[in-house]
């Protein structure tokens, strides 16, 4: 409390507070002469200056002894309600001065009626004007994470070759195609190719212009074709655990019972346990004529058994890349036969260093065409189009479970590069269209 000549003035958090000082100090029987707001200087109110709609303001009172009147009217209930938060004050003007004051005060740590209002219910309005501040923060924080990633994330992408210079649509779809697991350098050609030639706008339009490229760069070779008069020989080679065993069954079945061809097996898998059996069991099946050799002298003489029929169609056993003596006995097998097609199975679950890998080493036993097995088990399939940027050779078949019926695909670039982009899905033993959700 401060005395100016014969006024005294009271400062706190709130008019009532005030109010209820210079009462206490000078009596009931005081009358203000000026009321305003001061800013409160503390740590509190620069922080959150600002932030909360302002700084932090405390009430300033100059008050003068009164003198007391008696009521000449029955108080109304609005003014019997400020006497009674005023504690039935019989002084007139101070209960009107007091109402005043209730209406004016505690602007923002409270907004309740003017009979209610106390220094409990200011309270309750600076823990709400807390609580808004914890708020803000933790969505500040949130917005701070969340940048911060973003930023760490074009970073990356920026010191790896760069973010494709494209409008942000594109910048949208290039995304989804590095997390399909395409190579980011190229991902970024691709985007900027489509950006360029085509100029597509709208959702729909440039991710159809994007599944074209793709396609494009997906060389489709086509399936066996049998020649006419005379037996086709297709020898399958790769690694062990591609599904080379797998898919000579399923290619055995699919020609049998679509295509109505005769069709003969040669096993020279002898590596892996239970190969033959697989080989033989569906012979008997199918009824099928079935050999199982172990030198390029033997192969000679069942390929030439089977020289009636339309396909034969031989299994090779499986040998690691690094084997060199082995890939040097699968090269005489096979230079020793002449096969009409040689197919490399790659199974696409496989990394691309792997699949890299095992094409360089295949190289030097020659072969036509790719078969890529297991789609199904792959978590996703940009790596398709990763081994055909740098590869010239077809591909024939891709396989997309167990079923021997519906499970070998043709391979067809356009739903392959669907297929990469998330707009196909391998379902029902295939690869299938999915259904277009939210795209303009």
């Amino acid at each position: 409390m401060a005395k100016l000549g014969n006024t005294h003035v009271f400062r706190a958090k709130t008019c009532t507070e005030a109010i209820n000082k210079a009462t206490a100090k000078l009596g009931k029987n005081i009358r203000i002469v000026k009321r305003r707001d001061v800013p409160l200087e503390n740590l509190f109110s620069k922080l959150t200056a600002g932030k909360l709609g302002g700084d932090v303001m405390e009430v300033e009172l100059e008050v003068e002894m009164g003198e007391a009147k008696p009521a000449k009217h029955a108080p109304g209930p609005k003014r019997a309600a400020s006497e009674k938060s005023a504690g039935a004050n019989p002084n007139p003007l101070l209960n009107k001065t007091y109402a005043k004051a209730l209406e004016n005060a505690v602007r923002r740590p409270c907004a309740v009626d003017e009979s209610t209002c106390s220094i409990g219910s200011a309270s309750a309005g600076i823990a709400g004007r807390l609580d808004e501040m914890k708020r803000w923060m933790e969505e500040a924080t949130r917005e701070r994470i969340s940048l911060r990633e973003e930023m760490r994330m074009l970073l990356t992408l920026q010191a790896r070759g760069g973010m494709p210079c494209v409008p942000p649509e594109f910048i949208d779809e290039y995304r989804r195609l590095v997390e399909a697991d395409i190579a980011e350098d190229l991902a970024r050609k691709i985007v900027e190719s489509v950006h360029e030639q085509a100029g597509a706008h709208g959702v729909g339009a440039i991710r159809a212009a994007l599944a074209a490229e793709l396609a494009r760069r997906i060389p489709a070779a086509g399936p066996i074709l049998p020649r006419e008069g005379r037996s086709t020989v297709v020898a399958l080679i790769g690694p062990t655990g591609a599904g080379k065993s797998t898919t000579a069954a399923k290619l055995a079945v699919d020609f049998t019972v679509r295509r109505q061809k005769t069709v003969g097996l040669i096993n020279e898998d002898f590596t892996r346990p239970g190969a033959d059996y697989q080989i033989r069991n569906l012979g008997q099946i199918m009824g099928l004529p079935v050999k199982s050799v172990s030198d390029p002298a033997q192969i000679v003489e069942a390929v030439r058994s089977m020289r009636d029929l339309d396909l034969v169609l031989i299994d090779t056993g499986g040998r690691s890349p690094r084997d060199r003596q082995g890939i040097d006995e699968l090269k005489r097998v096979v230079h020793a036969v002449e096969p009409d097609e040689t197919h490399l199975v790659l199974a696409s679950g496989a990394s691309e260093r792997a699949m890299f890998d095992v094409v360089a080493r295949f190289r030097r036993i020659g072969f036509d065409r790719l078969i890529l097995t297991k789609l199904d088990e792959a978590v996703a399939h940009g790596g398709i189009l990763n081994l055909f940027s740098k590869l010239a050779d077809g591909l024939s078949y891709v396989t997309t479970g167990q079923k021997y019926m519906e499970s070998l695909v043709v391979a067809d670039s356009g739903m392959l590069a669907r297929l990469v982009m998330g707009m196909a899905e391998v379902a029902d033993g295939g690869v299938k269209e999915k259904p277009a959700v939210g795209v303009e």
